[in-house]
């Protein structure tokens, strides 16, 4: 299960973070939060964002 973190600073400054999702979907979790707080002023991918993500294909039957 995937799990969106907000943590704001004293000054008002926002981190938002993902923990458990793999690959790109990280960003589909947060791009409503994101446009919500304004622009982005860093974005620093973790180790979990660079994993493939499996994927399966059904083909006929």
């Amino acid at each position: 299960m995937s799990q969106v973190i907000i943590n704001i600073d004293a000054e008002g400054n926002t981190t938002v973070s993902v923990k458990g999702a793999k690959g790109k979907s990280c960003k589909s979790l947060t791009a409503k939060i994101e446009a919500a707080l304004g622009q982005t002023v860093k974005d620093d991918k973790t180790p979990e964002f660079f994993q493939v993500v499996a994927a399966s294909v059904k083909v006929g039957q």
